[in-house]
């Protein structure tokens, strides 16, 4: 049987690509954790999100399982609250805005909690805003498909825009995702309290580059609307199904890493927009991710380095210049939106038989970083953790490691 010292080699190469200062570790997957671990029901158009009205203590359980696991960044319960999701389910906008503010708070007070049980030299962790994109709204989530209404959309169920107004027609979706990106955000900075706690901004799981091009505008407009507010570091993470993303161009092929990459970080028109701190890769299987972190990669190398000013260090505390790379892939199940149900995973390798599921995964995942991204990258860090049914169990396994 492979055990899991057998693979301390894998981090130690791993260490050639990221220094171990310049590793942060990301929690899991908060939802599925609050369903597989603590046995709570969010089959609800809110998903976890409806626990922090009905069952708070849950979510702070949850935050706590993570921190004592080894994690330094934790998300928010918040990937699904928007106003809209909030109305489906039953709740007025003032609710909505109340219980969004309540899951902050609710991480507040985890890490309050976990500092308290900790000695006093102990690391504060950061706590990051989880907002998903706009399909996270949809019922059935659209995020994974990037099938979205007009006006974010096409009319017909497709990814992009076709005919004489296509281009015209791609503004104005672009125009509307900037109106719900934007709206969210507001609503948020608009209260001191719960601003301040925020360390770090996460947009989640975007599966169209309009949508991205979109958030980087918010972002650029709520720095324009008040001079004096404080923008944290954030970042943009893309999930790709199949290795590439949902959207496809007008010609068929689907966008890429790459892709997602340039999206983020080039500069279109007499106006330039906010450019993260970091880009992401979350949501993906371990068994696309080898191919979206090497093209991520190569497209950084790309880049002119001007287009992006900012470093790591705001995120994950590196020296070094470049974006900090976060990569929290799933935990190898693929999601059904139609039956709100998971399939099995299938992540057994030669180097990874016989480990239990947490270990086969960690050793899967460094391995892929150590394998795609190149010994001399431009990414000024690494963040690194999981998504949908990974547990804290993942995060021991990736500390093991590392």
């Amino acid at each position: 049987m492979t055990s899991i010292s057998e693979n301390e080699a894998q981090a130690t190469r791993l260490a050639s690509k990221f220094a171990r200062e310049n590793i942060a570790f990301l929690d899991a997957g908060l939802g599925t954790t609050l369903e597989d671990v603590l046995h709570k029901n969010i089959s609800h158009p809110l998903w976890s999100a409806h626990l922090i009205d009905t069952d708070p203590e849950a979510i702070v359980e949850a935050h706590l399982a993570f921190l004592r696991a080894g994690s330094s960044i934790i998300l928010t319960a918040t990937y699904q609250c928007a106003p809209e999701t909030f109305t489906r389910a039953g709740y007025t906008r003032d609710q909505a805005v109340a219980i969004t503010h309540k899951a902050i708070a609710l991480a507040v007070r985890a890490r309050e909690e976990y500092i308290n049980s900790t000695p006093s030299n102990t690391p504060k962790p950061s706590i990051a805003l989880s907002l998903g994109p706009f399909g996270a709204t949809l019922s059935p989530a659209a995020e994974f498909s990037g099938i979205y209404p007009p006006p974010y959309g096409p009319s017909q169920s497709a990814t992009f825009f076709a005919g004489e107004q296509a281009s015209k027609d791609e503004q104005g979706a672009e125009d509307a995702l900037f109106e719900f990106h934007l709206e969210r955000l507001s609503m948020l900075a608009s209260s001191d309290e719960t601003w301040s706690v925020i360390d770090i901004i996460a947009f989640e799981t975007v599966p169209l580059l309009r949508e991205a091009r979109a958030i980087r505008r918010a972002m650029t407009a709520l720095a324009s609307s008040n001079s004096s507010l404080r923008i944290p570091p954030w970042w943009i993470s893309f999930n790709f199904p199949d290795g590439v993303l949902p959207e496809q161009a007008p010609q068929g092929k689907n966008y890429t890493a790459g892709d997602a990459l340039k999206t983020c970080f080039e500069q279109h028109g007499v106006n330039s927009t906010a450019v993260p701190d970091a880009f992401g890769i979350n949501c993906t299987q371990l068994k696309h991710l080898h191919e979206c972190v090497s093209l991520a990669s190569s497209a950084l190398e790309s880049l002119d380095h001007g287009l992006y000013p900012k470093s790591g260090a705001s995120i994950v505390g590196s020296q070094k210049a470049g974006p900090a790379f976060v990569l929290y892939p799933n935990g190898g199940r693929v999601y059904d939106p139609t039956t709100m149900s998971w399939l099995p995973a299938a992540l057994a390798s030669s180097k990874t038989k016989g480990l239990p599921e947490p270990d086969a995964w960690a050793v899967g995942l460094v391995e892929v970083v150590h394998d795609a991204v190149p010994k001399s990258s431009s990414w000024g860090g690494l963040v690194i953790g999981g998504c949908c049914k990974t547990e804290p169990e993942h995060i021991l396994a990736l500390r093991k490691l590392l």
